[in-house]
């Protein structure tokens, strides 16, 4: 299931239904990464990025007969405007969340991490 929730991404972004991230002009877009049954979405801070993977969530959905689960997930802003931040929350019901956090108990942080030898 997780590979056809990939290949609707990513036929999105060919379609240009999403942006996604994209740190570098010469680096391709980022869309989402996927470990075990977790997905991470990114990208752009847009209604339009938000309606597409809405949209892909809702199909992989009716198609798998999962749904995704609110409580266990987190939606994060990064240089956002404020009224499109506040447009983009009424659309999901997902809590917005904030750094620092943590993912499978690894930190997730805007501050370098030190590492103990």
């Amino acid at each position: 299931m997780a590979e056809g929730l990939s290949h609707s991404i990513i036929v999105s972004l060919h379609e240009n239904k999403l942006s996604g991230l994209q740190p570098h002009a010469s680096t391709p877009s980022t869309t989402h990464q996927q470990f075990l049954d977790d997905t991470l979405l990114m990208g752009l801070p847009s209604i339009k990025e938000v309606a597409s993977f809405l949209s892909i969530q809702l199909d992989f959905s009716v198609a798998s007969g999962t749904s995704i689960n609110p409580l266990k997930s987190k939606l994060f802003f990064f240089n956002t405007l404020l009224p499109i931040y506040k447009s983009i929350t009424k659309l999901t019901p997902i809590p917005i969340s904030s750094l620092p956090s943590t993912y499978l108990v690894v930190p997730l942080t805007d501050m370098p991490l030190s590492w103990a030898t």
